[in-house]
């Protein structure tokens, strides 16, 4: 599409990633809290995807479970670093827990620490081939290094393992659009929407795939449904989706 007048489409790569399930639970003990709020922005950890499985040696740990949700913590508040030493240690205690070893390697990621977080990734999938959380953050990190099939392809599965789930869809159209395939990426956010209805992330890159093929009609209601849905939850996103608007003379 030709270039905006004064500002540049809104990001259509922003991509979500999960740390793992949200809880372990040790018997007889209160659960303890580990991820957070839905929706993703960088630097924030969204709500998890699927299950994974909960080793009894794990569950009788109470040391080991309190370091996971303290690393899971430290990943929420964006202390990649804090988060690293936490699950390394979860990860020496306790080497078969895969929620471990995928929240390890997502804090390896936000620090763009690559090769170690491939290394993880990779452990990750070894125990649990079919593991959402896993499959969805390998591709993130794939997206990071470039590889943009291999990225889709992971959101693929992902997405087929977590039917009630829209992170993998978000990303697998975020993939799509970086490949140029804009048809393929608004196909993903409409199915997408179908089964999320008026979900703020999927209107947000629905906007951006309109404005990056440009069309402006599509992309002036896709935006304006996502100010109305995100309704002050995204506030960096709806200020890049107002100033788009504003070129546009759409603003609502």
């Amino acid at each position: 599409m030709p270039p905006a007048p004064a500002v540049s489409a809104p990001d259509s790569g922003r991509t979500t990633a999960k740390a793992g399930a949200s809880r372990v639970r040790t018997p007889g003990r209160p659960a303890h809290r580990a991820a957070s709020a839905p929706s993703a922005s960088p630097g924030e950890l969204p709500e998890t995807v699927g299950t994974a499985p909960r080793p009894t040696s794990v569950e009788r740990k109470d040391r080991a479970l309190g370091k996971f949700n303290e690393g899971v913590a430290a990943l929420n508040r964006g202390d990649a670093e804090v988060a690293v030493r936490l699950l390394r240690e979860v990860t020496a205690a306790s080497p078969d827990l895969v929620e471990g070893w995928n929240a390890l390697g997502l804090a390896l990621l936000r620090q763009r620490r690559l090769d170690e977080a491939d290394a993880v990734f990779s452990k990750v999938l070894s125990l649990s081939p079919r593991y959402a959380p896993g499959l969805l953050n390998t591709g993130l990190l794939r997206l990071e290094q470039g590889r943009i099939e291999e990225g889709a392809a992971f959101f693929s599965r992902a997405a087929d393992l977590s039917p009630g789930a829209l992170a993998p869809r978000v990303n697998l159209a975020v993939a799509q659009a970086r490949l140029g395939k804009f048809g393929q990426a608004e196909e993903t956010l409409l199915a997408a929407g179908r089964r999320f209805p008026g979900h703020p992330d999927v209107l947000y890159h629905l906007g951006t795939v309109y404005d990056r093929v440009g069309n402006r009609a599509k992309g002036v209601e896709a935006y304006t449904a996502f100010l109305a849905a995100s309704a002050g939850s995204r506030p960096v996103m709806e200020d890049r989706v107002r100033a788009r608007l504003r070129t546009w003379d759409g603003t609502p």
